[in-house]
Order: C-alpha cells, then sequence, then structure tokens
C-alpha cells in the first residue's frame, strides 16, 4: 500500500512540475492567438538568451493576420521593442503574462482591460531578419518562461503530459549493485 501510495505521488508531483499551474487547474482555458500552425516550439537553454534558444512558439501566418487575445487580462505594454517592431503584453491571473511579437499594428493601450478573442493588432515580419512571415507568442509564469503551448492544450491533452517512470524491485540490480531501497 505504501509502494503505491508512493508511485501516485510521484506520478502527480511529476505531471505537477511539467507544466505551469495555471494550465494545469484549468487546462484549455487559453486559445490560440491567430488561425494559424505552429512552425516552431519553444526550446529553452540553460541560459534563455543564447543563440538556439527559442522562448516562445511560431505561428506561421501572413503579415497582416488578426492578432487575438489568447485569455482576459489587463495590457501590460503595447508598443515598440527597439528595432524588432510591435508588441503587446498581457497581463493574467496567477502571476501569468503572454506576449504577442513581431505585429505590424497594435489596438490597444496599456492598461487597457481584455478579454479572450479580442482583437489586440495585427501580425507582422516574424522574427527580424528571418524572411518568414510568423507571430511570435511567448509565456511567463512568475518571471520565468514557460512553454506557451501548454497555455493552449485541451483536457484531452493532459495525458502527454504525464511520464510514467519504471520502478526497480527491492533487491534489484543496477550496475552490479544491490538496491539499497527500503534498507535503513
Amino acid at each position: 500500500m505504501r509502494r503505491a501510495l508512493s508511485l501516485l505521488a510521484s506520478t502527480v508531483l511529476l505531471a505537477s512540475s511539467a507544466a505551469p499551474s495555471a494550465a494545469m487547474e484549468r487546462p484549455g482555458r487559453f486559445i490560440g492567438p491567430v488561425d494559424g500552425q505552429i512552425t516552431e516550439r519553444f526550446k529553452m537553454l540553460p541560459n534563455p538568451y543564447a543563440a538556439g534558444s527559442h522562448r516562445g512558439i511560431d505561428f506561421g501566418v501572413p503579415a497582416g493576420s488578426p492578432v487575438r487575445a489568447s485569455g482576459d487580462g489587463t495590457i501590460q505594454f503595447a508598443g515598440p521593442v527597439g528595432n524588432d517592431g510591435l508588441f503587446v503584453t498581457i497581463r493574467h491571473d496567477g502571476g501569468l503574462e503572454t506576449t504577442y511579437s513581431y505585429l505590424s499594428t497594435v489596438d490597444a493601450t496599456k492598461g487597457q482591460e481584455i478579454r479572450q478573442g479580442a482583437m489586440i493588432g495585427f501580425s507582422g515580419e516574424g522574427h527580424t531578419g528571418s524572411g518568414k512571415p510568423a507571430l511570435h507568442f511567448g509565456a511567463k509564469r512568475d518571471g520565468k518562461y514557460i512553454d506557451p503551448e501548454l497555455l493552449l492544450m485541451s483536457f484531452d491533452d493532459i495525458s502527454d503530459l504525464i511520464r510514467m517512470l519504471p520502478l526497480r524491485p527491492a533487491g534489484a540490480q543496477t550496475d552490479g549493485q544491490p538496491s539499497t531501497r527500503g534498507q535503513r
């Protein structure tokens, strides 16, 4: 019985650490910001700003495609970021922020309350120098980058977050060494 409870607790902990808590509390509560396919996925390296890291997901859409708020919230930022075009950041409940990057126009203002699905602007040319029109969609929880694709999952997708790990029976050997599990 103890072993079964331990396995169950491990499974729950593993599943809860695989995704942000908002996604686990109410999966699928966010909608996609554009009608398009994901063309580049989230890839976080130890240094999120290192070459090869991608702090969000890209949706391949033609420049000028409508961009909508993925969830209810408050506009925290709407405007230019350096030479990278226009960005919008929305603050949601629970320390979550979503960012919509490389827009051609913005139809939102800082401090504005926004509803899920409301238009916030139009997509632009995508990442600087990429030559591929796209919307970059990013997310942070409590200031740390998270995979925004997790926010878009439905209840049917939750099983993709759970990974069962095999348990080694007591006394089983690994690398020629007997197990010490359960011994004190």
